[in-house]
């Protein structure tokens, strides 16, 4: 793998050397030139853009301006058409209304000087102010005119001063026009307005308005004509701007789409392309910071699959010995058989008695010892094109393809056997004597081809063969051979006890275990004084199952302690029904495991449990064997005076059958012996065997123990017991142990 990247590394670069010889351009610096450029122009473009603004805000101001002044001087123009109008009416018909509504309006108005006002507040130019002026000057004479127009006329038609308006009352003739009569006054009104003199005064005003309004519109057009000259300058210069913000957003989108976009878009299907342990190197290119990208990413993606190589070699080899470990053995036979496959030979290997060579010397003696046996298996098998493994704490495997006949694979183990008996074990703790090292050898020689057997399958049968060599002693080698009665049976074994391990778990969750009851009777007045729990596995297809069928499973994997504590809930439950319904009960003994007495909280949990499910200790007894006992003495004498301080009962079973003295029984902290069924089996006429019953009861008479004997099947053996002076029997005479409900039957049947 490690080989084939290189490869496709060096094919890249003569594929792509050209690409390591562009010119590398920095993204960074690249984008923050962009981004200076770009603000320069942005901030200009907002300058220019402002400059336009105000540019069309002043020239709206000055429009706006034009036409205000435009407005003035009409509205100067029509306030003295309107004076001259309401003078000459008045005038013409001598009616005082149109007198006083001129000066009314002279008064209240004020057209011509709000206008004159009016335009020199819009900011008009010199030229223009001179002609307002004349235009001004020329409108006071006029009305001065028309003033005296108005007082002839009023005199002619004899209004009285007091009713004139005080501006026509003031008035003072100049030429002598009082010493005239009413009539020819009336005539010199008419003369004063309608003649060429009052004609040109009005002409002048209009001159001059004209001329006015002449350089405003000059000066208007001047003044726009700059002013869009001016704003024409700044678009440009905004669109100047804005074009080379666009043009900066193009050139940048180029370099992004070639240095950037692109190299990752072909990073990415690189990547996709990529398989497990076979990542394609990437190809640097685009910008600087992307090609330091795709060199440290090839760096890294080389040094990891160097690392992952080393650790994957290291996890599939055995530290101690170096040798290949289980894993890498299966995926050996694997790849063997799928290359080669026809006939070869597996050999697998347990050292003989390594618990004893442990205990002899110590744990780095036996170290030693399997590290050396790691090196002549790997040398045997190399020299035979194979692989040696181990495969568990002191076992072994070997698979040698090379090896297709009987006659090679039995020189092979018995250089295998003859290898390892050649070491010896080296420690600075002096032995009493050497320990010899030894190893069983089972052989399995099969076609891969015409016998396609499952990978389990085939070390499962080399491991059988290797335990039948086991059971010859040491140092023996077995072949496996399908029709081999003993080979068979150790199958069934290990497959039974494997399919028990797997349905436990599971059966208990499903509550398919029971607790049947076998009542003891009184021997004498046949009452039921007690029962045993005994438990019953309710397989779903095969049926009931006893104990025999699961129990030394269950012993040697440590399940019993649950399925114990199971049981023993079960009968205190049962028992609690009993008290609360007012049933008749018994006391219960049940039995537990050796496993239990080497917990130092075995007698509180019965308590706790007990207590929980209100029953009372009296009515529940535990049994223990003889082989229990005698194996953890201290702990099991502790928790059974525990026990009995308690109140509960405790019983010994299986008595006679194991190492029970009468020194024992005297140290014993027990209420109850139970004489064991072998004993009642035998020949009861000989006199042999009945006195060693009769021994038996009459010690347990002087050490205050009651006797209970079990497994009587027969009415001679129940005779016999009587007239011993056993009081209390259980067995199948009596009755078979029976499930719960049945069992709550015969009492209320025995008790009525």
């Amino acid at each position: 793998m490690i080989h084939c990247f290189i490869r496709n590394r060096i094919y890249s670069k003569e594929r792509y050397g050209t690409s390591e010889m562009k010119l590398k351009i920095s993204l960074r610096m690249t984008t923050f030139i962009f981004c200076a450029l770009a603000i320069i122009a942005a901030v200009l473009s907002f300058i220019n853009t402002q400059n336009v603004d105000l540019k069309i805000r002043e020239q709206a101001d000055r429009m706006e301006n034009h036409n205000q002044c435009e407005d003035k001087i009409l509205e100067f123009s029509k306030a003295s058409d309107d004076l001259t109008t309401a003078t000459r009416h008045f005038v013409a018909t001598g009616d005082p209304v149109y007198m006083n509504q001129y000066w009314q309006e002279a008064d209240e108005s004020r057209h011509r000087e709000d206008a004159v006002n009016s335009l020199n507040a819009l900011g008009i130019s010199e030229e223009e102010r001179t002609l307002l002026k004349n235009a001004m000057e020329a409108s006071d004479r006029l009305m001065e005119t028309e003033t005296l127009a108005m007082r002839l006329k009023a005199d002619a038609v004899g209004i009285p001063e007091s009713q004139m308006p005080p501006e026509v009352a003031a008035y003072v003739y100049k030429n002598g026009e009082e010493s005239s009569g009413p009539e020819e006054k009336g005539q010199l009104a008419i003369k004063s307005i309608f003649n060429n003199t009052y004609e040109n005064q009005k002409k002048e005003i209009t001159d001059n308005i004209t001329s006015f309004r002449s350089q405003l519109y000059n000066r208007k057009t001047s003044e726009n004509t700059l002013s869009n000259s001016e704003t024409m300058g700044s678009l440009n210069h905004m669109l100047v701007y804005n074009f080379f913000l666009l043009l900066l957003l193009l050139v940048l989108s180029f370099f992004l789409l070639f240095f950037v976009t692109t190299p990752l878009h072909r990073y990415y299907k690189s990547l996709k392309n990529s398989r497990e342990n076979s990542a394609e190197p990437l190809i640097p290119a685009g910008s600087k910071e992307l090609q330091q990208f795709a060199e440290s990413f090839n760096s890294m993606v080389k040094d990891l699959k160097n690392q992952n190589a080393a650790l994957l070699e290291k996890s599939r080899t055995d530290g101690l010995t170096g040798l290949y470990n289980r894993e890498a053995f299966d995926l050996y036979i694997k790849e063997t058989i799928e290359a080669h496959g026809g006939r070869m030979a597996l050999f697998f290997m347990d050292m003989d008695e390594f618990k004893g060579l442990n205990d002899r010397y110590d744990y780095l003696v036996g170290d030693r010892v399997l590290t050396e046996a790691g090196k002549k298996l790997r040398a045997i098998a190399e020299k035979n094109s194979g692989m040696a493994a181990r495969v568990g704490g002191e076992e072994f495997a070997m698979l040698l393809p090379s090896v297709k006949t009987q006659l090679a694979a039995q020189k092979t183990a018995e250089q295998i056997i003859k290898v390892i008996s050649e070491i010896k074990p080296e420690s600075s703790r002096k032995a009493r004597k050497d320990f010899p090292v030894s190893v069983s050898v089972g052989v399995l020689l099969w076609d891969s081809q015409a016998d396609a057997l499952p990978l389990r399958e085939v070390l499962h049968r080399s491991d059988l063969a290797c335990s039948r060599a086991k059971q010859q002693g040491k140092g023996h080698f077995k072949f496996y051979y399908a029709n081999d009665s003993d080979l068979q049976a150790m199958q069934y074994t290990q497959e039974h006890e494997q399919q028990v391990e797997d349905e436990m778990y599971g059966a208990l969750a499903r509550r398919e275990f029971e607790a049947y009851y076998q009542p003891k009777y009184n021997i004498e007045t046949g009452e039921i004084m007690g029962a045993e729990a005994l438990v019953r596995w309710n397989h779903p297809t095969r049926g009931v199952l006893s104990p025999a069928h699961f129990i030394p499973v269950f012993e040697a994997n440590g399940f019993v302690v649950q399925l114990d504590f199971y049981i023993f809930k079960k009968v205190c439950r049962t028992l609690a029904g009993q008290f609360k319904n007012n049933e008749p009960a018994v006391p219960v003994a049940v039995n537990f495991s050796s496993r239990h007495f080497a917990n130092p909280g075995f007698a509180d949990e019965i308590r706790r449990i007990a207590e929980l499910l209100s029953v009372p200790p009296s009515f529940l007894e535990i049994e223990i064997t003889e082989t229990v006992l005698m194996e953890n003495w201290d702990e099991t004498i502790t928790q059974t005076c525990k026990l009995r301080e308690m109140g509960f009962s405790v019983a010994l079973d299986d008595f006679g059958t194991g190492y029970s003295s009468m020194g024992v029984l005297q140290e014993l902290p027990v209420d109850v012996i139970k004489i064991d069924r072998s004993f009642i089996n035998r020949d009861l006429s000989e006199h042999r065997n009945a006195m060693f019953i009769t021994g038996i009861v009459n010690i347990a008479r002087v050490l205050n123990l009651r006797i209970i004997c079990e497994g009587v099947e027969t009415r001679e053996q129940a005779d016999f017991l009587k007239k011993n002076g056993v009081l209390f029997v259980q067995g199948y005479y009596y009755s078979r142990p029976v499930s719960e409900a049945v069992f709550k039957e015969m009492l209320i049947k025995n008790k009525s």
